[in-house]
């Protein structure tokens, strides 16, 4: 015996019992006896006419968006994807959203141009859609590829495993894909994470100076990661452990890991280890009212000792769903601190010092010149000062040198008096002078002679004082 099998939709009045007797969905035949299709799911509701009779009106039921925090499983935000940055470099290419669509080939007259024999003349498509943005290959010889699994090794330097594209996917911020071949490997941002990358070129370094302190310090204990391979592990959902001395950082990057995680509309904890309550249920109305599904920065400071085990079970627990970002010293403090087993799987973030960084400091420094509107520049200063900087100690590290540029706007604004600097800044003077001398080992003049009369001339005229 085989049982009968269900007819399909009827489309004529002779099949209209059938259909009937097999499905609860309630047909209508017309005039002619076609069957209509069902229609919509609707609702009755009471309303009010013009004379105040009260009637029932047919609405079609809507389904209401459930408030994030209400919804199943851990809500995570993708944002639109506003630029392409090129793996591997610091380029980045802007895709507004007033913009529909961008080409990139190595023909001139593509929106971005990849001369490379490797990429056809018109590679791809991106367009900007509904659901976002599009790439569709433009039947190029090598093919367009997105990243389908990514796995983070050492500097936090990803492997990919590519899918070769068939027909259009869809971009999203964290994202990479390949054009025709390695390394034409784009990432696609969003606003927040090209906000933040003149941030961490600044703590990070750029990825040609990363790679020129690799050749100055071949086998270096810091494996600082590039801004790149940083941004593809922060868009992830996994724990991150930012190591480094003082100064060096740490703050602001675990503060970026969150601003452009897919996590950033969750308000971010902020816990040291003396706000750790000792009570089990101070630390468990944290971890489950504040914490829960959001993002949680623990800062341990200077301290060496263990946390409660309990506490840091609960922290690293998948019931809380807490994304844990760590700042420490070093990494056996944070092993010490919070255990081998829970610090092994980490993300480890190591941060170089300055002095380590020579690369980046003549950058770094006309960098925050610049930022305070101040003439001089590193290549304004005598040999002999050039080099002081470039060897210094700078025991703060970051934090020293966005003094030493305030300091050094503040004499060129004092036409190169160092006592009126100090006055300016309100700093003793034998303070001002001890910094200058003994901390960055500067001599005078600060600048070649013909070059402080320009730097003076450029700055706008002092207030005459009242008569």
């Amino acid at each position: 015996m085989h049982a009968t099998p269900r007819p399909y939709f009827a489309q004529t009045a002779g099949s209209f019992k059938a259909l009937r007797s097999h499905s609860r969905i309630r047909t209508v035949p017309s005039k002619s006896g076609n069957v209509l299709p069902p229609a919509p799911r609707s609702c009755l509701v009471r309303a009010t006419n013009t004379a105040g009779a009260m009637h029932l009106v047919n609405e079609q039921r809507r389904t209401q968006t459930a408030p994030a925090k209400q919804r199943a499983g851990t809500y995570e935000r993708d944002e639109d994807v506003t630029w392409l940055l090129y793996y591997g470099t610091d380029t980045i290419y802007p895709f507004p959203r007033s913009q529909r669509g961008k080409t990139i080939g190595a023909a001139i007259g593509q929106d971005i141009v990849l001369p490379s024999p490797c990429v056809s003349g018109h590679h791809l498509d991106a367009e900007r859609k509904a659901r976002g943005v599009v790439i569709t290959d433009a039947h190029s010889k090598n093919g367009t590829a997105y990243e389908v699994k990514r796995d983070l090794g050492l500097r936090l330097k990803p492997s990919f495993e590519d899918k070769r594209a068939t027909e259009g996917f869809v971009l999203e911020a964290g994202m990479t894909f390949v054009v025709g071949a390695e390394p034409h490997r784009f990432v696609g941002l969003d606003d927040a994470m090209r906000a933040s990358y003149e941030v961490l070129t600044e703590i990070l370094g750029t990825e040609e100076e990363i790679r020129e302190d690799e050749r100055r310090h071949p086998g270096s204990v810091v494996e600082t990661p590039s801004p790149s391979n940083f941004i593809l592990a922060a868009a992830g959902p996994g724990h991150m452990l930012i190591t480094g001395k003082r100064g060096c950082g740490q703050e602001e990057l675990a503060q970026i890991i969150h601003r452009i995680s897919k996590r950033r509309d969750e308000e971010r904890v902020d816990l040291t280890i003396s706000s750790v309550p000792a009570d089990r249920k101070a630390q468990s109305a944290i971890l489950k009212h504040k914490a829960a599904h959001a993002t949680l920065v623990l800062n341990l400071g200077t301290h060496r000792e263990r946390i409660d085990p309990a506490f840091v079970s609960s922290l690293f627990s998948p019931t809380y769903q807490i994304r844990v970002i760590v700042v420490a010293r070093t990494l056996n403090q944070a092993r010490r601190a919070l255990g081998h087993a829970y610090v092994c799987p980490m993300m480890h973030v190591p941060l170089a010092e300055l002095p380590l960084r020579k690369a980046a400091i003549r950058r770094l420094l006309d960098m925050h010149l610049a930022a305070r509107g101040s003439p001089l520049r590193f290549a304004d200063l005598t040999p002999a000062n050039q080099e002081a900087l470039q060897n210094g100690k700078w025991r703060e590290n970051l934090d020293a040198l966005r003094e030493t540029a305030v300091r050094l706007d503040a004499i060129v604004h004092a036409r190169f008096s160092r006592r009126q600097a100090a006055i300016a800044l309100g700093i003793a003077r034998q303070n001002f002078y001890n910094w200058y001398g003994s901390t960055v080992r500067l001599t005078k003049p600060l600048v070649p002679q013909a070059r402080a009369r320009a730097l003076t001339g450029a700055l706008p005229e002092a207030p005459s004082a009242p008569s």
